[in-house]
């Protein structure tokens, strides 16, 4: 899905990790801290199934943030963007957006899961991110790339990132703090 992506991202090259925490044994299940360095991006041990929207949040997100770390500590109209990327291209893009979610809902704030750091969705944006998969408009993928310096501007709000790729805005807050 890279190749949906704009600006240097469509083909900027990205090492995948398979990382794992073996510190507290096979039973635990330890959080993997996310990366801080460019373009890296971690894969787990499980695949398929769940596993395939989590990897693809976390690979948007580093396209969109530059790293997981900061992927993980987005909090503006740039997770709509993460989101699309992550799920426009999947055969069921509703239903991998309920996968990813913590709570399995397409309404409202959530959480997504990740292979390392969660991301946040506020409700605005989640509100944009169900109108851009449920019916997007014609040209959306031509729009991601034609604006993707703004789109990926640290601070862009959702509403802007809505209007640019032609769907209404959130009718909630714009803020993590929601």
């Amino acid at each position: 899905f890279q190749a949906v992506a704009g600006g240097s991202a469509h083909d900027r090259p990205l090492v995948v990790r398979q990382r794992l925490d073996a510190r507290y044994g096979p039973g635990a299940d330890a959080a993997i801290p996310a990366l801080t360095d460019a373009d890296r991006v971690t894969v787990g041990t499980g695949w398929g199934g769940n596993r395939v929207p989590e990897f693809s949040s976390a690979v948007a997100a580093v396209l969109v943030a530059g790293t997981e770390a900061a992927g993980s500590e987005l909090c503006d109209g740039r997770m709509v963007t993460v989101m699309w990327l992550s799920l426009s291209w999947q055969d069921d893009p509703m239903a991998a957006l309920r996968r990813v979610r913590l709570d399995d809902s397409v309404t409202g704030s959530a959480i997504v899961l990740s292979p390392t750091d969660p991301l946040s969705m506020t409700e605005g944006q989640t509100d944009v991110v169900r109108r851009l998969l449920e019916n997007p408009p014609a040209g959306t993928g031509a729009r991601v790339k034609e604006h993707w310096a703004e789109l990926t501007e640290p601070g862009v709000t959702t509403a802007r990132v809505a209007e640019l790729l032609g769907v209404p805005g959130p009718k909630k807050a714009d803020s993590c703090e929601e």
